[in-house]
């Protein structure tokens, strides 16, 4: 047999080295890079030098200007304070006026936010309960309102409730653009047994949370509450069909209401989004409710609008 001398070429060839080799040529770049960067940086210093006075008169422009800009800026503001003060001092019914129109404004923001909120968990999220909120808030608001144009009108600050008003309005948006990233809406309306098996979840969870109730203040039993309601509250937002698969025994068992909230949640969610914004918001609810561990209602309430 001969020997394959094509073969035993083409191995010599590949052990030949043809300079400059590439390590060579990223050796040169490198020094390159930094004999520039003293080149630049020594420049760089000559000139600052070289232009120092010039430099310092510009930076006393500067600074001699800033300094008359806010010398005029704080001589205008205590003159209009002086006004402003002369004229309450003239006008006291303004003051008045303005007062008790700003507390109505107030309660109208509320009763608004809660009437829009209902709203959202009625059509959007599909969530039972909230039709008498929606509806009497928002009567009250509008009722609210009325008496606002009234005051307005009759102490003459309709500028001033106008103000106000944008300011409460931009406010409102964005409370509600930031309730819907938080609550995202959801793709269908529960049927009657997965809601009523969710609010048997819900309630379980609240039972079997012992921590809180206690009192505890054991970081890793809040942040566990925590991940276990983050888990349901998106297993049933996502996959409310998949709520018969999670079991929840009232009495101590082998297989607890944490195992298989978690074990549910593991086979249907790999790499979820929304997962971090419903830890977020369960972490939020967890840790106002460490806050009033005294205050066993306003504790459930807390837990059970968490899932709103």
């Amino acid at each position: 047999m001969k020997p394959d001398i094509k073969n035993k070429k083409e191995n010599l060839e590949e052990e030949y080295q043809r300079p400059p080799l590439r390590e060579e040529i990223e050796k040169f770049f490198r020094e390159a890079k930094m004999v520039i960067s003293f080149v630049a940086l020594g420049v760089a210093v000559f000139s600052l030098i070289t232009i120092r006075d010039s430099v310092a008169r510009i930076i006393q422009t500067i600074v001699q200007f800033v300094v008359k800009l806010a010398n005029s800026i704080a001589v205008e503001f205590l003159k209009l304070l002086e006004i402003l003060a002369e004229f309450l001092k003239n006008h006291p019914e303004k003051v008045n006026g303005a007062i008790y129109t700003t507390l109505l404004l107030v309660l109208c923001y509320y009763l608004i936010t809660l009437s829009l909120t209902s709203r959202y968990y009625i059509y959007k999220r599909f969530r039972i309960g909230h039709f008498s909120k929606m509806m009497w808030s928002g009567i009250a608001g509008l009722i609210v309102q009325l008496f606002i144009f009234g005051f307005s009108v009759y102490f003459g600050v309709v500028v001033f409730v106008v103000l106000v008003d944008l300011v409460l309005v931009f406010i409102l948006f964005k409370n509600l653009t930031h309730l819907k990233k938080i609550r995202p809406s959801l793709s269908r309306p529960l049927t009657k047994q997965e809601n009523e098996k969710r609010s048997c979840l819900i309630n379980g969870l609240y039972a079997i949370s012992a921590p809180y109730k206690l009192g505890y203040s054991n970081s890793l039993d809040w942040e566990r509450i925590a991940e276990n309601m983050a888990r349901l509250a998106l297993i049933s937002d996502v996959y409310p069909e998949e709520l018969d698969k999670i079991f929840f025994r009232e009495y101590l068992s082998d297989y607890s209401v944490y195992q298989s909230i978690e074990a549910v949640y593991n086979s249907l969610f790999k790499n979820e989004d929304l997962y971090p914004i419903y830890y977020a918001k369960a972490e939020q609810a967890t840790k106002k409710m460490q806050y009033m561990s005294e205050l066993i209602v306003l504790q459930r309430f807390i837990f059970l609008d968490y899932f709103e």
